[in-house]
């Protein structure tokens, strides 16, 4: 009981759900109360003890109000306005007029020949089966009812899961499910939904190709221009070339910024040894002078 709560919240039954697809399939819209009287006359007269005519008709049309609303849970019915009295009209979605398909069963005993009966029943029903062609060659059967014809002979020769039925519109016998679907619509909307993946794959491809084309072009430019060491004529590395171009106030930060990694350490190792040369040479000429210095006051005492 659980599972079915959950899959029809209001409790319905399937023969209730079903006497509400065979009424609006023939109606198209009814509200509730003529749905009951039609399916259920009986409960016209239960529930007479109610202390008013309203609460009878929510207390005898209840069941069918429960059936209508499971039905919208699952997209086979749906509200289609109020009648002058205020009371809620219901219809079939497209979806549940595919599944109110009306099934006629012949028997080939009598004077009545069904060969003869079902052309004349296609004729006379075609503005309610009859959909619109397509350019993919299906149809498509939006607000129309199916009409479904078999005999007796057929259901024994091939049996109830066999080809034995026909459908108003088409020149062939199907297994009863392929008449009440649209095979042909279901073929033509997966490849219409194929078609539209593809598009959006190769849209996708496209971006990526062109987003990728962008990024080279990017990087072939900031390649150009990365700089070339003033010594040994290597390229920056990035780290080194962020560092170079790195000023204060206009002013490069980088004691060497025309040279890379190595050649700067180099250079650098230079420029020191060159200071300490220099300030070596500066103390080898101060101490001669030094000397010089002390004979000449030894020699004037």
């Amino acid at each position: 009981m659980a599972g079915k709560r959950i899959t029809n919240p209001a409790g319905s039954t399937n023969d209730l759900r079903g006497d509400v697809l065979r009424v609006l399939g023939v109606l198209k819209v009814a509200t509730a109360d003529q749905i009951q009287r039609i399916c259920a006359p009986h409960l016209s007269y239960r529930h007479t003890t109610k202390p008013t005519p309203s609460e009878q008709k929510t207390a005898r049309t209840a069941s069918h109000t429960g059936a209508l609303s499971d039905m919208r849970k699952h997209g086979l019915a749906e509200n289609g306005g109020t009648t002058k009295a205020g009371e809620r009209l219901r219809n079939l979605t497209t979806k549940g007029l595919e599944a109110a398909s009306l099934l006629l069963v012949f028997n080939h005993i009598g004077a009545r020949d069904p060969n003869r009966t079902v052309p004349r029943l296609i004729e006379l029903t075609r503005h309610l089966w009859q959909g619109e062609r397509q350019k993919g060659g299906h149809h498509h059967y939006d607000g129309r009812i199916p009409i479904i014809a078999t005999g007796l002979r057929n259901l024994r020769q091939h049996g109830p899961a066999g080809p034995a039925f026909l459908r108003f519109g088409r020149d062939h016998m199907q297994p009863l499910l392929e008449a009440i679907g649209n095979p042909r619509r279901e073929a033509a909307d997966a490849q219409e939904r194929e078609a539209a993946r593809l598009a959006q794959e190769e849209y996708k491809a496209q971006v990526r190709r062109t987003a990728e084309q962008q990024a080279a072009k990017k990087a072939a430019e900031r390649e150009a221009r990365r700089p070339v060491c003033a010594g040994c004529g290597v390229k920056f590395t990035d780290e080194r070339w962020e560092v170079a171009r790195a000023t204060d106030w206009g002013t490069s930060k980088d004691t060497h910024p025309q040279l890379c990694d190595d050649c700067k350490h180099q250079a650098v190792l230079a420029a020191r040894q060159d200071q300490v040369d220099n300030e070596r040479r500066e103390q080898d000429r101060a101490v001669p002078e030094q000397k010089v210095g002390g004979w000449l006051s030894r020699l004037r005492s």
